[in-house]
């Protein structure tokens, strides 16, 4: 799976943080910031070559590039740098923080980073949440969330599911249980759907998932919609999507949050920076194929300015 994947933002070659650091300062000094030149740099730029920028900005002039970065932009735009300066872990750990202790709590915010991510993400993930709030992210989610979501965003923040391939003999097992679980009775067994959909790989829940319709006559997400509801339908559907199409699943929520009335700004940023490096080509590809238009082309009919300019930018648009 993963070698198909591919960023729309590649690492800069021939790369020089040094120069990059003082195009950076220069951008930054004497009267107005030249929004351009940071964004022709950053967003051009990995993350690991941006965390030398800073490092060699802060050897040659004393100072802290983020902190001024920070004091030059504003707005959306401030909000898209930030996050690109922010190692992946730490960026996905702040947004799960405010997700949690902002007011009421952001069920989907948590669903999109824990339900897709693999353990070794995962692990990464919970490291910096410790690190950085000196907390422990499941004790939060204990502490914020209830009933069968508990669970699930539980399960997942172990990190612990299977990454082998898939047990035929076991995935016809696993489809019958899930099918006694759900539809084969009156009311639905959460429990057994947590334990098969947090723990199995996706190799493995792929073949269960043809083994259930082969006992069912209809898919895994359909038996989801029909017997949950809420906050547990969207993670175990969320979970289901990745199984079958992560960028497609990508694609839908970049979708979500650009439909209606006004952006939902905070997740169009956590989107696209956090898939940028990872697999964007393949996203902008089924965003396409399920939107009918180009992914470049939806972000520029939603949003202005530089923030725009940014945003495009890291989609891979001129």
């Amino acid at each position: 799976m993963s070698h198909y994947e591919q960023g729309t933002v590649l690492p800069s070659e021939p790369f020089d943080p040094e120069s990059d650091a003082q195009a950076l300062r220069k951008a930054m000094k004497g009267l107005g910031t030249d929004e351009k030149a940071i964004i022709n740099i950053l967003a051009r730029r990995v993350n690991t070559q941006r965390q030398q920028i800073i490092q060699s900005y802060k050897t040659q002039f004393g100072k802290d590039l983020v902190h001024d970065l920070k004091s030059e932009l504003s707005g959306k735009l401030e909000d898209v740098i930030l996050a690109l300066m922010t190692p992946l872990p730490d960026y996905l750990a702040s947004e799960l923080h405010h997700a949690i202790s902002g007011v009421g709590t952001n069920e989907e915010t948590l669903l999109e980073i824990l339900c897709t991510r693999s353990n070794h993400d995962i692990q990464q993930i919970t490291e910096a949440y410790k690190r950085m709030y000196n907390h422990c992210l499941e004790d939060d989610l204990i502490g914020d969330t209830s009933g069968p979501l508990r669970r699930l965003l539980v399960s997942m923040t172990t990190g612990g599911r299977d990454e082998g391939p898939a047990d035929p003999p076991k995935a016809k097992e696993d489809a019958l249980k899930l099918y006694q679980a759900g539809v084969g009775q009156w009311g639905t067994d959460d429990s057994i759907f947590n334990a098969i959909m947090a723990s199995r790989s996706y190799a493995h829940l792929y073949l269960v998932f043809e083994e259930y319709y082969q006992i069912a006559g209809h898919t895994v997400p359909h038996a989801i919609e029909k017997e949950f509801s809420g906050d547990i339908m969207t993670g175990f559907l969320t979970i289901a999507r990745c199984m079958q199409n992560r960028a497609a699943y990508f694609a839908e929520m970049l979708h979500k949050s650009m439909q209606g009335m006004g952006t939902n700004d905070r997740a169009l940023i956590r989107l696209v920076t956090s898939r940028c490096e990872i697999d964007m080509v393949q996203v902008k590809q089924e965003y396409e194929k399920l939107f009918g238009k180009p992914l470049e082309k939806a972000i520029s009919e939603d949003t202005t300015g530089d923030y725009k300019r940014v945003l495009v930018a890291l989609v891979g648009g001129a």
